[in-house]
């Protein structure tokens, strides 16, 4: 809020979890940032898809 007003926000909360016996940290942390990069680029998202 600002000024007591609901406004559009810059930023999006992103959780995920994995079972670090299966997936290695670090492949977690690859695919969250892989996920962030298409988020940022929707174009990006449409483009793997094809």
């Amino acid at each position: 809020m600002r000024s007591g007003q609901i406004v559009i926000g810059q930023v999006m909360l992103l959780s995920l979890s994995f079972d670090h016996r299966i997936i290695d940290g670090h492949v977690g942390a690859a695919f969250a940032y892989e996920i962030i990069a298409m988020l940022e680029d929707p174009d990006r998202l449409f483009l793997e898809m094809a």
